[in-house]
């Protein structure tokens, strides 16, 4: 099973097992937004590739890979069951190149996700819940170079676990200031021509963040 079906099939299941209107003890349905720091762990690229036309290939050389604090936002639609959540989610996150083993490779990274998410709540009461969870889904890694090159990679499988506390401002409105761990492992595939010889590139990189962040959930 692909990437793109796993997490779509996630998404899926998440609508399907909700109810199809809110309960009179203060679950339902909400919509969440989220704003905040995100910061990629440093890694190397690995890949391989192949000649056009004779078929002969190899390894391509790793490539270290390392990256500034960036920016990143979530939004989400969802249902309260009451100590536990379940919601679809998208994000997108950036962050600039720092330092990288590639000539004129200034640029940026980014990550465009969609999630199924399931967060537990635990209500310790005078409007404080801690809350734990994670999530599991497909994101798309784009590479933007200065020198105009972009990359989009495939669909990836991609996974989150985080943690946070909320603070019920409202029966309806709660402030959420939470940090997630995020994982997905990219696969950009290309085509590189030098005079006459042509080759297809598949290079390879598991993208890690550290995600900070501060956002609200309303109740509808």
């Amino acid at each position: 099973m692909s990437a793109r079906t796993l997490g779509a099939a996630a998404v899926v299941a998440v609508f399907a097992l909700l109810p199809a209107g809110a309960l009179a003890d203060g679950t339902g349905w909400y919509v969440a937004g989220h704003v905040g720091m995100a910061r990629y762990v440093d890694t190397d690229t690995s890949g391989r590739w192949v000649h056009v036309g004779t078929g002969d290939g190899g390894r391509v050389e790793e490539t270290g890979l390392a990256f500034e604090s960036g920016t990143g936002f979530a939004a989400a639609v969802g249902y309260d069951f009451g100590e536990a959540r379940v919601e679809a989610a998208v994000s997108r996150s950036a962050s600039d190149f720092r330092d990288t083993e590639l000539d004129d490779a200034d640029g940026e990274l980014s990550v465009f996700g969609v999630m199924a998410n399931v967060w537990f709540d635990f209500d310790l009461g005078s409007g404080l819940a801690p809350y734990v969870g994670g999530g599991l889904g497909v994101a798309w890694a784009t590479i933007d170079e200065e020198t105009g090159f972009s990359e989009t990679s495939n669909p990836a499988l991609a996974w989150q676990a985080g943690a946070g506390v909320g603070y019920a401002l409202s029966p309806a409105a709660t402030l959420q200031i939470g940090y997630r761990y995020a994982r997905a492992e990219a696969m950009w595939e290309y085509r590189l021509s030098d005079g006459p010889v042509t080759a297809d590139l598949e290079v390879e990189a598991g993208l890690a963040s550290h995600n900070f962040e501060i956002g609200a959930r309303i109740a509808f």
